[in-house]
């Protein structure tokens, strides 16, 4: 069984330097109904279901990157919204709010729209349902859904492969495999870290999306 995971394409807007909560609000707002800047490349997918969220930035990224193929959308994808974390007129930095804001979520604030245990739970039910359709798929959805995302897929037992480290870009590919995959089904499951079997290393390297 064969993840990837997409961060979408860069979105087709200019933020302001500083906003006051109402403006930070219908800002996001703004973001989430903007198009995304156009694709150049085009990434092969065959025998892979694709899985989009329900924002249209991604919708927009499956079919620059895939072509018109079926998308099956599902807010269990969706990204975690950033409201702003106090009402105010005064107008403050946008790291102020993204930074604010994300706290609260960390700390669990019902002041949110989704508290950290919230996203948590909905990435378990989106892992769940992958593991119960065992079918290879990519996962086109959001930068900061995508960390707790690859938190949960290590929980339940796969690999991560990233081809950068930091923050994740725009279009950049996240593999996961399960463990016994990884490693050409090998009972003690060797990681790239850990070379183990030759199967492993060679299912490992190669490119599947």
């Amino acid at each position: 069984m064969k993840i990837i995971m997409i961060r979408h394409a860069k979105v087709d807007m200019e933020w302001e330097k500083s906003y006051d909560s109402e403006g930070w609000n219908k800002a996001n707002e703004e973001y989430n109904a903007a198009p995304i800047k156009d694709i150049t490349e085009h990434l092969k997918s065959d025998g892979f279901t694709v899985y989009i969220s329900s924002l249209p930035r991604t919708r927009a990224t499956a079919n620059g990157l895939l072509g018109e193929r079926e998308l099956i959308e599902t807010p269990l994808l969706n990204e975690v919204p950033n409201r702003a974390a106090i009402e105010t007129g005064a107008k403050l930095p946008k790291w102020y709010w993204v930074a604010r804001g994300r706290v609260q979520w960390y700390m669990n604030s019902a002041w949110q729209w989704e508290t950290r245990k919230m996203t948590r739970a909905r990435a378990e039910e989106l892992v769940r349902m992958l593991i119960e359709k065992n079918e290879d798929c990519v996962l086109v959805t959001h930068e900061f859904y995508l960390y707790t995302l690859k938190s949960v897929l290590e929980k339940h037992g796969f690999v991560i492969k990233r081809s950068s480290t930091g923050r994740i870009k725009n279009l950049e590919r996240i593999r996961a495999t399960k463990k016994d995959d990884h490693c050409g089904f090998c009972t003690h499951n060797c990681l790239l870290s850990n070379p183990g079997c030759d199967i492993g290393r060679e299912r490992a390297k190669k490119e599947e999306v």
